[in-house]
């Protein structure tokens, strides 16, 4: 199978379309990867492990303001410090990421200052399960409690947001998030592939003859295929590899 976005292009022009141009190819190619990346599992959410005491990114809130983008003008880590939405590709080239959905925003707070929280405002308290050793002094002995709000969840018009129903103050190190992001888009033949093409290349290929049999014809059967037998295939593949994995911070979850 293809081992580049550039041979995966070449093998769907010379084998299945030879008379689609290959910037047709490659946005095609972009939006079946989406379909079968875009799913709601741990393996995609936003983990910033380059910050030694918390792995989430934090929201940077302001006094008076409710609602907040999530991107890169608002995301700090554990000293606030601005963050990035990237992920670094198998060449080692940082790629632009989104935060596609949101799961919860949170409190971490000591459970002796429980107390002082109003309940109303932060929620209902949860557990992070599964700690490892590396972030365990910190968080021993921890409450988490999930901030209730207005999710707003990214469209191709706009970044996905968040909305306090009350007046969060001003403070960069206060308020956790945890998202899911979406891959990066293919905007070149020399941007890698988001899922593995040997595992997957039938998959992409069969999307990018469906969106190009119902560009010519109006309708296709391949793209019933990869959404009912291609995208739960990759998210049972996905489950089982998260199932094996030891537990980090937040409980596993499978795809949705």
């Amino acid at each position: 199978m293809p081992t580049s976005t550039q041979e995966l292009v070449s093998i769907i022009k010379s084998d299945f379309a030879s008379d689609v141009s290959r910037v047709r190819i490659l946005s095609y190619l972009n939006r079946a990867q989406r379909e079968l990346f875009n799913s709601d599992c741990a393996q995609m959410l936003f983990y910033n492990d380059s910050d030694p005491a918390f792995p989430f990114p934090l929201i940077k809130t302001t006094a008076g303001q409710l609602g907040y983008n999530i991107d890169g003008t608002t995301l700090v880590n554990s000293v606030g410090a601005a963050i990035s939405l990237t992920k670094t590709d198998s060449n080692g080239n940082a790629r632009a990421v989104v935060c596609r959905k949101i799961n919860h925003i949170f409190l971490m707070v000591n459970a002796l200052e429980a107390s002082n929280y109003n309940k109303k405002f932060y929620g209902e308290q949860f557990t992070l399960s599964g700690l490892n050793a590396y972030w365990s002094t910190r968080l021993y002995k921890c409450s988490f409690y999930e901030v209730p709000g207005n999710i707003i969840n990214r469209t191709e018009y706009s970044p996905a947001r968040f909305i306090f129903e009350e007046d969060p103050g001003t403070y960069s190190g206060k308020y956790f998030i945890e998202f899911y992001y979406g891959c990066p888009d293919l905007s070149a033949e020399t941007v890698p592939l988001s899922i593995d093409a040997d595992q997957w290349g039938e998959a992409l290929i069969c999307g990018v003859c469906g969106y190009i049999e119902q560009w010519r014809n109006g309708k296709t059967d391949r793209l019933a295929e990869l959404r009912s037998y291609w995208k739960p295939r990759f998210r049972d593949s996905i489950n089982s590899v998260m199932a094996q994995r030891t537990p980090q911070q937040m409980p596993v979850r499978s795809c949705g």
